[in-house]
């Protein structure tokens, strides 16, 4: 370095040095100097940089690499990485730091293959404390206009040997190989393969190589004016990205077929409500509706907060798909809030393992108190009146899971379990409103009382009771022939709203059917799903919803219109998940229906129980031995 470099301005040059922090540079660790006997001043100036395993990126390519070398996709994520390094080098830090001469031995790639620049304007930067506003060049001086062109043509010669698969040592290769490049744009497809690396020639899409030619070429322009921004370039990328995971997918992104798949193996955070629903036992009635909602109306505000953040701070196509949140802020120069960020997911996450303990050890109480399971699991702890050994169990066995099991198939399958779990409910708010139960059980002890009432119940079943309208008889026989047709029509309405949906679904998502039968199947389906539906709202619901279950509370809206839009979503987000959830759920399943068969069923508190009619449970007195 310079004589005339003081140790105060070496001090302001680390300052700097070390803000340098982003995923797509290598990060200085630590440093030392050595200074001048006679006046203290630094003489030379020693840096660590952080070890980036997989080396120079140009051993990746086809230039002389013995082992794998990078696909085409790769190689797209790599040029958005070297794109992102130079962003926040000209707009995350000031002043910034432009003219950084971009070579691809310059570009090192870390154990993921993620791109860093291990080479960027150090000794410039000195000359720029202060200057709030200005850019440092070369020279040392400010830059003129449309100094980070500069850095855009070294970026295109970059990519340029991405595509072609071999190194450029001289100026004229490079306009040699742009005028070839822009020629086989507006070629036909085997042209514009014959331009590209042998060992990825055959694995790129048309679209995504034509858009990875078209930003090289701009980037090549001679007149910086009219090459593009370090933002376009990311869009163009981002786009050609999109395009070659379509393509490797059999989809056209970007839209959004495709996404019921991932959509499907989510779980939405579904744990926020299970929680209130599955501990809210006293006044159930006030605190259920009020808990759900105020958790709802907490999530619905983080997550619009935290999208308005996010697409504010960086532009949407070059959000990381993987972790989108941390890295916009990393990306932005911000990399203590992504600290902060990760910190707060895994706390996050503990409070949703939490929650689902508290949670699972009170339904199988429940469980136990009707006779599904042993009577082990039905016991509280004296002391705490906790079940305590429901949730030692319970932890094990979420242990072993995690332990065996990757995460993604547990997610899958617990997504399974929650689709499954919301259509049962959806089906069976149908079923109470048009075809609820006649009786409610009473104990096996009172079955001498019901044999001697039997006729006086059944009576009882078909009449109106004087209080429910004064434009009817007091005692109005009711028409057992047509209560009796209007539940079967109700009933077989409800069967065929599942089958519709059902085939509705499945013909959506058999991409790979032939379009005939599949448009077949869709307007068959489509049919039955919506006569049943009209069905079902041009009937009346029946009268015995009223006496069944407890009064109050929350009733469901829109039936049956919302209930099957329900089914109907949950259905086919559940036909989407994969093959080998569905087994693994199968497998579980089956476990659980062996459980029921060999014991539930026969120790079942309503094994040996009697029915009376609902409408007389209000009227009735049982005297119990």
């Amino acid at each position: 370095m310079k004589k005339s470099c003081s140790t105060q301005n070496l001090m302001h040059h680390i300052e700097l040095i070390a803000k340098l922090r982003h995923r797509h540079l290598v990060s200085v660790l630590g440093h030392c100097f050595e200074c001048y006997l006679d006046d203290s001043t630094v003489s030379r100036m020693f840096f660590v940089f952080e070890y980036v395993p997989n080396g120079e990126l140009r051993s990746w390519i086809s230039d002389g690499h013995v082992g794998r070398l990078l696909t085409w996709e790769q190689r797209i994520s790599v040029a958005i990485g070297v794109a992102k390094g130079i962003q926040f080098l000209h707009t995350g830090i000031v002043p910034g730091v432009y003219d950084n001469n971009l070579r691809i031995t310059d570009v090192l790639l870390d154990n993921n293959l993620a791109a860093k620049i291990s080479s960027y304007n150090l000794p410039l930067l000195v000359e720029g404390l202060g200057k709030v506003g200005q850019v440092v060049s070369r020279k040392g001086t400010p830059s003129i206009k449309d100094e980070d062109k500069v850095d855009i043509y070294d970026f295109g010669v970059i990519l340029l040997e991405l595509i072609v698969g071999r190194p450029l040592k001289a100026k004229g290769q490079v306009d040699v190989l742009k005028e070839q490049l822009q020629a086989s744009i507006s070629a036909d497809d085997g042209a514009r393969r014959s331009m590209v690396d042998p060992a990825v020639h055959r694995t790129c899409s048309d679209q995504s190589l034509k858009t990875m030619m078209e930003i090289c070429v701009r980037c090549l322009l001679k007149d910086p004016l009219e090459r593009p921004s370090i933002e376009d370039v990311l869009w163009n990328l981002q786009f050609a990205s999109q395009v070659q995971e379509g393509w490797l997918h059999n989809s056209n992104p970007p839209s959004i077929r495709g996404s019921p798949s991932p959509a499907a193996s989510s779980r939405l955070h579904v744990t926020t409500l299970e929680l209130p629903r599955d501990s809210g036992y006293e006044e159930h009635e006030r605190d259920l509706p009020l808990g759900i909602g105020i958790a709802l109306l907490i999530c619905c505000i983080l997550y619009m907060l935290l999208s308005v953040v996010i697409v504010g701070l960086v532009p949407y196509y070059t959000l990381d798909p993987d972790t989108p949140i941390s890295s916009a802020f990393g990306d932005s120069g911000m990399q203590w809030a992504a600290y902060i960020l990760t910190t707060g997911a895994i706390t996050a996450l503990c409070a949703s393992l939490l929650g689902s303990l508290l949670a699972q050890p009170r339904i199988f109480m429940a469980m136990a108190r009707d006779g599904l399971l042993p009577a082990f699991f039905a016991e509280i702890d004296p002391r705490t009146q906790v079940p305590v050994k429901n949730t030692i169990v319970i932890g094990v066995l979420a242990a072993s899971l995690a332990f065996f099991m990757d995460v993604s198939q547990l997610s899958e399958m617990v997504s399974v379990g929650t689709l499954m779990a919301f259509t049962s409910v959806a089906v069976c708010v149908l079923v109470l409103r048009y075809v609820p139960p006649y009786g409610v059980p009473l104990p096996s002890s009172s079955q001498t009382w019901i044999d001697k009432n039997e006729s006086r119940l059944q009576t009882e079943r078909f009449l109106v009771d004087a209080t429910e309208s004064s434009d009817s008889p007091l005692l109005g026989a009711r028409d057992d022939k047509y209560f009796g047709k209007r539940r079967k029509i109700a009933a077989w309405s409800i069967v065929l709203v599942c089958i519709g949906v059902l085939g509705l679904s499945s013909a959506a998502s058999a991409e790979r059917l032939p379009s005939l039968p599949r448009f077949t199947m869709c307007g068959v389906s489509a049919a039955i799903l919506l006569g049943s539906l009209i069905t079902l709202g041009c009937i009346d619901e029946d009268d015995e919803r009223h006496n069944f279950g407890h009064q109050g509370g929350f009733l469901c809206p829109v039936v049956p219109y919302l209930p099957v839009l329900c089914i109907l979503i949950n259905t086919y987000l559940i036909i989407n998940i994969g093959v080998g959830t569905w087994i693994r759920v199968l497998i579980w399943l089956l476990v659980g229906s062996m459980i029921y068969l060999f014991y539930g069923r026969s120790h079942s508190l309503l094994n040996n129980v009697g029915y009376v009619p609902t409408t007389c449970t209000g009227k009735t007195t049982v005297h119990l031995p």
